[in-house]
């Protein structure tokens, strides 16, 4: 219905004269798909009451049933939500040193390790998810 006489399955996942990897990616770049501003809300709404460890819980239920378009910015987009605990408890074990809001990589790491358990105790992992948003992970 949006494109009109398809020729091709390469011709339903080219738009403007390029050819999108995924049909989803096509679909993204015409506009169809909503974007992530339901679950942004939700998550922002959830981070003034959630601890870190029930963020990356909701995260994960959002990841399996709501299929958000663009999961590795979602992440980064709370990346210091879902990982205040682990923050925290790195900076303790490094005592005398000033606390920082920096998320480190060690911290993002710690943080999708936790959130692939919680995703492989609902029957899903990370692995999941297109290799594009693992990589950006």
């Amino acid at each position: 219905m949006v494109v009109p006489g398809p020729e091709s399955y390469e011709h339903l996942r080219t738009y403007r004269d390029e050819v999108y990897p995924t049909f989803k990616e096509a679909c993204r770049a015409r506009g169809l798909l909503r974007d992530d501003a339901e679950w942004e809300r939700c998550l922002e709404e959830a981070c003034q009451f959630k601890m870190p460890g029930q963020l990356r819980r909701l995260f994960a239920q959002i990841l399996v049933n709501c299929q958000p378009s663009d999961p590795a910015a979602l992440f980064a987009k709370f990346k210091i939500h879902l990982t205040e605990d682990i923050r925290r408890r790195r900076q303790r074990q490094r005592a005398g040193n000033e606390a920082t809001a920096d998320v480190t990589r060690i911290d993002e790491f710690c943080a999708l390790h936790l959130l692939d358990r919680i995703l492989g105790s609902i029957g899903s992992s990370l692995e999941a998810f297109p290799e594009k948003d693992r990589v950006a992970w």
